[in-house]
């Protein structure tokens, strides 16, 4: 789980750590829309005023923030956890808009969630909008489970899904639920450099001031925050709201992507009018190296779990093999993400600077498991790749998978393999198997792309390709992955004075004979294994305790 809000885009990656929350969605109050783009940030109040302007305790305001926010979630995990007959009226009323649906299920709030002179309406549609989420979050993870859900649900997620009730301690409010009445941002942020959060707190107006990052964020519409509990102290989640450009679509070019297991994507970039291939790549350095990581990730999980099947007799060591097995793998988990984003980033660029073409990708959504043989991690790529391509105005579509290697790309006659890497034709000769599977995908797209630009060209918003809004991948990289042909001779080493360093030695050296245990044989790890502490004079250890039988 993730929480590392700070300058990630929000559409799939930003409140994984809020744990569902019936969706991105309903951090914003509604569905996401496709030709928007939400980015998130973190704030916290710099200060906070009263409606005259008079500087207020911040401790004490906050404090009553949180008190507040917590009633609200304890009291909607309640009623979720204990009222029986609302999932049946949520689905009797079917409407989408979380606040309506509750006060049409008859949701309200007690009174002892009251507090003030101001806002009780505004703050039972608070608690409609919590009770209502949470419990269509809890009905999706149960349908799930028993295998009855009509939404896409990922095999990793199958495993782990767990259909048990709604626990107490995720304390959020999501404040896009009420209107001005209750909280508005009231000054332009982007000329302010500067936040002004007006709402209700305890029954109490006041205003909250954050920090704004106009720099950064120089367009749209910063939606009201979600105001999370973390560590005692309530977090501010707040999104910037752009639209994307309507650009038309290349006609000359479109953009086929083949992902597989030796490389990890191949793409070509096929002439529409010739059939010709004019541009093809296996994208950076830095993506193969990601792609060789992960590999090499899975494949030390594979043997640390083949070791710990051999251990049977010997618990404390077949628990450590898991124990590292589980680190190689979250591991693996990580650089998977890391490079699916860095690979759409670098698609979005190539499209951009092919005059907005068109990406197409295999419609591989009947594979079942899509973790066998391969691990390709594709589901997640192309969930980014739509993500970048979308923001700079160009569109990612799907075709038939059936025979693309099959074919040669530019007559269409069956190819023989040779070996798994190429393909020959009889008339065009030997070509990458890859490559040209990438070709036949951006050909089976081009009858789509036609049709898409003359629907295209009847929007009144439609106006030349705008600039590129995504981030250049080979920018922020620490090894970029363009040109790196050696054209001049290697710099010699600067000789650098020797600097000698006192070595500060501790009053006493550690006497294994004076231990003390800090904590008990109770102390079990993440996967069962027992750890103590073990202070020696002024240094601390940690070991794992076995069983003296």
């Amino acid at each position: 789980m993730l929480f590392s809000l700070l300058g990630v885009y929000v559409t799939v990656e930003g409140f994984v750590d809020i744990g569902y929350i019936a969706g991105v969605e309903c951090i914003f109050g509604g569905a996401l829309a496709k030709n928007q783009t939400y980015k998130a940030f973190v704030a916290r109040p710099t200060h906070i005023l009263d409606l005259n302007g008079e500087l207020l305790d911040g401790a004490h305001v906050l404090a009553s923030l949180v008190s507040e926010v917590r009633d609200i979630s304890s009291y909607a995990t309640y009623v979720v956890r204990n009222d029986e007959a609302l999932g049946d009226e949520l689905e009797r009323v079917a409407v989408a808009q979380p606040t309506t649906a509750g006060r049409r299920a008859g949701v309200t709030m007690p009174d002892f969630l009251v507090s003030g002179k101001s806002g009780r309406s505004r703050k039972e549609m608070l608690v409609q909008h919590r009770v209502v989420t949470e419990c269509r979050s809890y009905q999706e993870r149960v349908k799930a489970a028993n295998g009855e859900s009509s939404k896409y649900v990922s095999q990793g997620w199958k495993r782990t899904v767990d259909a048990s009730a709604p626990g107490y301690g995720e304390d959020y409010v999501n404040l896009g639920a009420v209107d001005r009445c209750y909280a508005a941002i009231g000054n332009n942020l982007f000329l302010d450099g500067e936040i002004v959060l007006k709402m209700v707190i305890q029954g109490a107006w006041c205003r909250l001031i954050f920090d704004f990052d106009n720099a950064r964020f120089t367009e749209g519409e910063v939606a009201l925050p979600v105001i999370k509990v973390e560590d005692g102290q309530p977090v501010f989640i707040f999104a910037v709201v752009t639209d994307n450009p309507v650009v038309q679509f290349s006609g000359g070019y479109v953009i086929g992507v083949d992902v597989g297991i030796n490389n990890y994507a191949t793409v070509v970039v096929r002439s529409v009018a010739t059939g010709r291939i004019v541009y093809e790549t296996t994208l950076s350095q830095r993506v193969h190296s990601l792609w060789n990581s992960v590999q090499a990730s899975e494949q030390q999980v594979r043997d640390l779990k083949v070791k710990a099947a051999a251990l049977l007799r010997d618990r404390q060591e077949r628990m450590a093999a898991l124990d590292e097995a589980r680190f190689h793998r979250e591991a693996a988990s990580r650089k998977k993400r890391e490079l699916a984003i860095l690979a759409a980033q670098e698609m979005a660029y190539l499209s951009h600077m092919w005059g907005n073409a068109v990406v197409a990708v295999e419609d591989l959504s009947w594979v079942v498991n899509t973790m066998q043989h391969g691990r390709w991690n594709r589901g997640a790529l192309v969930r980014w790749l739509a993500h970048y391509v979308s923001q700079n105005g160009g569109w990612v579509v799907a075709v038939n998978p059936a025979h693309t290697s099959q074919r040669c790309n530019a007559c269409g006659a069956k190819a023989s393999h040779p070996t798994h890497e190429l393909s020959v034709c009889a008339e065009h000769g030997t070509m990458d198997r890859d490559v040209n599977a990438a070709a036949n995908i951006a050909a089976r797209a081009a009858p789509r792309v036609e049709e898409a630009r003359k629907t295209r060209a009847k929007n009144r918003k439609l106006r030349p390709q705008a600039a590129l809004k995504t981030p250049v991948a080979r920018r922020s990289l620490k090894y970029p992955g363009g040109d790196r042909t050696k054209n001049k001779p290697t710099p010699k080493r600067k000789n650098r004075p020797r600097v000698v360093r006192e070595v500060i030695l501790p009053l006493r050296p550690a006497r294994v004979t004076v231990t003390r245990v800090l904590a008990g044989c109770d102390a079990q790890g993440a996967t069962g294994t027992c750890q103590v502490a073990i202070k020696q004079g002024n240094m601390t250890d940690e070991w794992r305790l076995c069983s003296l039988i």
